[in-house]
Formats: C-alpha cells, structure tokens, sequence
C-alpha cells in the first residue's frame, strides 16, 4: 500500500532549466544563464563562457526525466544504495510550468465571482502573490549507486524514497567536469567579437569599388 503513495519528480523542460550544479569526486561546476547565454563556473575558477551545444545536449538528457525502478519507500539504511554519503549530488534550478494551476485557479476565480466578487479580488491578489513566490523552484537528486542495470540509485533531498534514474539521462551531467563544457572565449567576449566582425565586414564591403 505504501508504494501506492509514491513521490514523482516534476516534468521540467529544457528551456525551463536556469542553472543547475553538480557536486561529485571529481569536483564541482556550476551552469547558468547570464543575460542568455550558458556559463560555467568550477571550484575556485572565474565565470566562463560555455560550449552552447554542449550544455544543451546535456539538458535535452535531463529533461523530462523520471524515475525508472521504485526501489524502496522509507529507507532507512541509505548505505545500501550508497546514499549515505552520495557519489553526487544534482541540483537543477527552474520556472516552474503554472499553466495548470492557473487553469485551476481561473476556475476557482470564476465560482468566486458568482458568490462574492470582494471575495475574488482577495483571491486574485493572494494568486499572484503566490505565482510570484512559486515561480523559481529547485530540485536536488542525491546520487548513489548504480543497480545491475547500471542505472543510479537516487534519492529526493529529504525524501525517505528510494528509486532509479536511468544512466542515459544522468550520466552526461555526472561524467563530465568544468573542462567538458568550457567554451573558447569569455562571457561577453562574443557579442563584442560579433560587433567586430559587422564592423569588419561593413568597412570591407564599403571599400569595394
């Protein structure tokens, strides 16, 4: 019955993601847009540009992404799964999709209004103060084993659950380090080299009999 009751992980998609990090053996990184653009950041390093494509191959794997096995309700020995002290731990950062909610609420608004409007207005306010506080939401997966399979063990930071992600999904993220997804110039460096090479070609062009 216990199983009946098991957690979910939010469906996040890929444009939804704002950052995420990632701590492990190998060190920790960092991800996050700054004005549009991925950087990336490791221990002890200054903010860099990242490799685009690379980071949005690696968040096309964690989109979307679900548990496979559920493997236990309340654990309580989490050295079993190699929870006790994880191997990694995921952090993702995103908005939160409130179509839904707001669906929900609409509805709910639209009953109000028929009863008691002052009693609407109230909720109107208390609604988006609500989407405002809500919008941002974070999601930590701590990283343990990886079962027969070769899928992780993985557990919702202060959950009791126990459950398995699939290694395709992970592993992008997790087998890779600051290095993997440095890209080749500075933040803000290739907006001023694209100004540069307008210029260039704009001096070019006009030069021309």
């Amino acid at each position: 019955d216990d199983y009946a009751e098991s957690e979910e992980l939010p469906f996040i998609l890929s444009s939804a993601i704002t950052g995420l990090s990632v701590e492990n053996t190998d060190g920790s990184y960092e991800l996050f847009l700054e004005d549009a653009v991925w950087v990336i950041q490791g221990d002890g390093t200054d903010a860099a540009l990242a490799d685009q494509e690379a980071v949005d191959t690696a968040l096309s794997s964690i989109a979307g992404v679900s548990y496979g096995d559920y493997l236990e309700y309340n654990c309580t020995s989490p050295e079993d799964y190699g929870l006790n002290e994880p191997a990694a731990v995921l952090t993702i950062l995103y908005e939160k999709d409130s179509e839904a909610q707001s669906e929900s609420d609409d509805a709910s608004e639209e009953a109000s209004l028929e009863s008691d409007s002052s009693a609407a207005e109230s909720g109107e306010e208390t609604e988006a103060m609500t989407e405002e506080e809500t919008a941002a939401a974070q999601l930590t997966l701590l990283i343990g084993n990886t079962d027969e399979s070769g899928d992780y063990c993985v557990q919702q930071e202060g959950s009791t659950e126990v459950h398995t992600i699939a290694y395709d999904a992970l592993s992008p993220l997790l087998e890779r380090t600051e290095k993997d997804f440095e890209g080749t110039t500075e933040p803000g460096t290739e907006t001023v080299l694209d100004g540069e090479t307008e210029a260039a070609a704009e001096s070019q062009s006009g030069s021309e009999p």
